[in-house]
C-alpha cells in the first residue's frame, strides 16, 4: 500500500494525465477486483502511465488504432510475482523501479539528477535498482543474456525464485536474445523471458522490422503464451466495481 507522501506524488501526476484517462479510469471504476488489485492499480499503474507520458511524452503515437505505452505489462506481472523473484528490463523502468521497492521521491530525483535519487542522481532514466531489480538498461537487448545469468545464479544457489527478463519488440531481432533463450534451456533455468510487444521499437513499426511478429512463438524450443497487457481480467474488474470509491 502507498505512503501518504506517495499517494500524493500519484495523484498530482494522475491530474496531469486526468483528461486522457479519464475514460479508462471510469471503466475500471465501474468494473471489479480485489482491494490489493484496486491499490496495486493506482499505486503501480497510474505512476507508471504518468510518468511516462508527462516526461517522455509521444504525442505522434497516441492516436486511434495505435496501442498505448506498454506500463501495464508490469502491473500485471507484479501482482502474480514475488519479492524474492527478480526482473530485468530496457531503459523504460520507472515502473519496475516503483513496484519493486524504489519510492517515488527516490525515482522523480532520479530522473532530475538529484542526490535524493535512488541512484545518487548519476544513473538517469535508465539505471535505477532496488535489490531484486536489476534496472534498466541502455543497451538495447543487452538485458536479456544478463537476466539469464541472473537466472543461472538463482540456480547454482538454490534459490527457490525466477528471474524475469524484459524486452520489446525492437530488441527481439538481436542475436544475444536468442542466444540467452538456449543458454536458459540447454541449462534448466528458472528463467521467463517477457516481450513487450506495443508494436514499434521506436518509430519503426513491428511488421517492418521483424520478419515473424509472433514474438511467443520464438523460443523454438522454449514453450510461449501470448497475453493481452491491456485488458483486465473479468475477476478483477468485478471486484474494482465492488469496491466503495
Amino acid at each position: 500500500m502507498c505512503g501518504l507522501e506517495d499517494r500524493n506524488s500519484i495523484f498530482f501526476f494522475f491530474s496531469l494525465v486526468w483528461m486522457e484517462d479519464r475514460t479508462r479510469w471510469r471503466e475500471c471504476a465501474s468494473a471489479s477486483a480485489s482491494a490489493r488489485a484496486l491499490s496495486t492499480w493506482l499505486c503501480s499503474d497510474l505512476f507508471a502511465l504518468s510518468t511516462e507520458r508527462v516526461l517522455t511524452p509521444v504525442p505522434s503515437l497516441h492516436r486511434p488504432g495505435v496501442p498505448p505505452p506498454q506500463e501495464a505489462v508490469a502491473v500485471g506481472m507484479e501482482t502474480a510475482l514475488t519479492a524474492e523473484d527478480k526482473i530485468i528490463t530496457a531503459y523504460r523502468c520507472h515502473g519496475f523501479t516503483y513496484m519493486r521497492g524504489g519510492s517515488i521521491t527516490s525515482i522523480l530525483a532520479e530522473l532530475l539528477g538529484r542526490k535524493a535519487g535512488i541512484s545518487g542522481g548519476k544513473g538517469g532514466s535508465m539505471h535505477m535498482f532496488t535489490p531484486n531489480f536489476f534496472g534498466g538498461n541502455g543497451i538495447v537487448g543487452a538485458q536479456v543474456p544478463l537476466g539469464a545469468g541472473i537466472a543461472f545464479a538463482q540456480k547454482y544457489l538454490g534459490h527457490k525464485a525466477a528471474t524475469f527478463s524484459l524486452y520489446g519488440d525492437g530488441a527481439s531481432n538481436q542475436g544475444q536474445v536468442f542466444e540467452a533463450y538456449n543458454m536458459a534451456k540447454l541449462w534448466d533455468l528458472p528463467a521467463v523471458f517477457v516481450c513487450e510487444n506495443n508494436r514499434y521499437g521506436m518509430g519503426t513499426a513491428a511488421n517492418r522490422s521483424s520478419a515473424n511478429t509472433s514474438y511467443f512463438k520464438r523460443g523454438d524450443y522454449i514453450p510461449g503464451l501470448k497475453v493481452c497487457g491491456s485488458t483486465l481480467s473479468p475477476e478483477v474488474l468485478r471486484t474494482i466495481t465492488s469496491l466503495p470509491f
